[in-house]
């Protein structure tokens, strides 16, 4: 390749570097928000290939983003790393950024921009695309919470 190239290539990594995650897909969601607070069992999720980066969580799940709430950040197709936050002393103390939330029966992605589960019981889900809306849930509805990491696949239109 030439020295005008506009290419750049990153040096091969070692195996160390990739970590293997259980990916969630779109058609397991439904399954999961039915089941979450009884039955679902995450080692039966296939696992994905990630290369490890600073920041990522020694425990994670990796979920396909299905529709489009949140573009223009996150597109449907698109692949991000979450990390649980495992009960409701964790979701009182989540910091403004994009969840994955169940709650009733549904499974989301939105945006928490002011958290208030600890003074006031309630938090509010907003969509990035303003066509998404906002939901208030209340935190006995809620049934698991996710923090969003980062993309990890992230298909070119």
């Amino acid at each position: 390749m030439s020295d005008k190239s506009n290419a750049r290539f990153v040096s091969h990594f070692s195996k160390k570097e990739i970590v293997y995650y259980r990916r969630l897909e779109f058609g397991a969601r439904a399954g999961i928000a039915e089941s979450y607070a009884s039955d679902f069992n995450f080692n039966d999720l296939p696992l994905f290939p990630v290369i490890h980066m600073a920041g990522d969580p020694d425990e994670g799940l990796v979920v396909d983003i299905d529709g489009d709430s949140m573009e223009p950040q996150l597109r449907s197709g698109m692949k991000v790393l979450v990390e649980e936050l495992p009960n409701a002393d964790y979701w009182k103390d989540a910091r403004p950024g994009v969840y994955i939330v169940i709650f009733k029966h549904h499974f989301v992605i939105k945006r928490i921009k002011h958290n208030t589960l600890r003074s006031t019981g309630k938090v509010l889900l907003e969509s990035d695309n303003p066509e998404g809306g906002v939901e208030e849930v209340i935190i006995d509805d809620i049934h698991g919470m996710w923090r969003v990491i980062r993309g990890v696949d992230v298909p070119i239109r």
